[in-house]
């Protein structure tokens, strides 16, 4: 790999990070881990968060759609799945066609009437929290290569630090959670320049970095003052 390349994978990285710990809250923290995966990772058609609330009890924490959640409930009703192995202790559970995967007969051919060809579970360590997994669903089989599953291990790492620093967050604040400057700042920007949600994450990171302030702090000022995060100047913030 050429010395650019690797700045530009090591600023991709970087950005990603941040959009990570944005957040202070665990939804939307967990949000962000499924809507920012497929930035990353290749071959993705589906992704979802699961979390193991109790012995044989799935929490589809988050997903991209209806179908993650239907996915997640076959592994609980069937006793078996890869997500329920990534969350039982094995870092990384991958089927690339899973069409002939033996190993979970009952789940297998559920899926695979609902048109999934591979998936890939990777377990989220948050540290003291429970068991969770990031799980990568495609269509069509042997959709990831193992520069994605690499990379989805990585991703995994992060996912969880972020994780486990917003789960901290909301026990000092005994739960109770903080105010979505983040998210109403998105929807401000959305609706004001017609782009989507990353994009308008971007307009936020690239102000925090330029000024060197918390996301939340050029959120909160755009949801106070309707200001364009570009134009945000260090006076405007003053006392952050």
């Amino acid at each position: 790999m050429s010395g650019r390349s690797e700045m530009v994978v090591a600023a991709l990285w970087a950005r990603t990070a941040l959009r990570l710990h944005a957040h202070d809250g665990v939804p939307e923290t967990l949000g962000a881990v499924v809507d920012l995966v497929g930035s990353v990772v290749k071959g993705i058609d589906h992704a979802g968060v699961t979390v193991l609330r109790a012995p044989g009890v799935i929490d589809s924490a988050a997903g991209t759609d209806p179908l993650v959640r239907r996915l997640d409930r076959l592994q609980q009703d069937a006793n078996e799945g890869p997500c329920l192995e990534a969350m039982s202790g094995q870092d990384l559970v991958r089927t690339d066609y899973l069409a002939g995967d033996r190993r979970w007969p009952v789940f297998r051919g559920e899926a695979v009437a609902l048109g999934i060809g591979s998936i890939l579970s990777c377990r989220i360590s948050t540290g003291d929290g429970p068991a969770t997994a990031l799980n990568l669903h495609a269509e069509r089989p042997y959709a990831f290569d193992d520069e994605a599953v690499q990379t989805a291990a990585i991703y995994a790492v992060h996912a969880g630090l972020a994780l486990a620093g917003a789960e901290r967050v909301a026990q000092e604040r005994g739960g109770r959670g903080s105010q979505p400057w983040i998210g109403e700042a998105v929807g401000i920007l959305m609706e004001r320049h017609t782009i989507n949600s990353l994009q308008a994450h971007d307009l936020l990171f690239d102000a925090a970095q330029r000024l060197d302030v918390r996301v939340r702090d050029i959120a909160t000022h755009v949801v106070e003052t309707g200001q364009e995060p570009a134009s945000i100047r260090p006076h405007h913030l003053r006392g952050v």
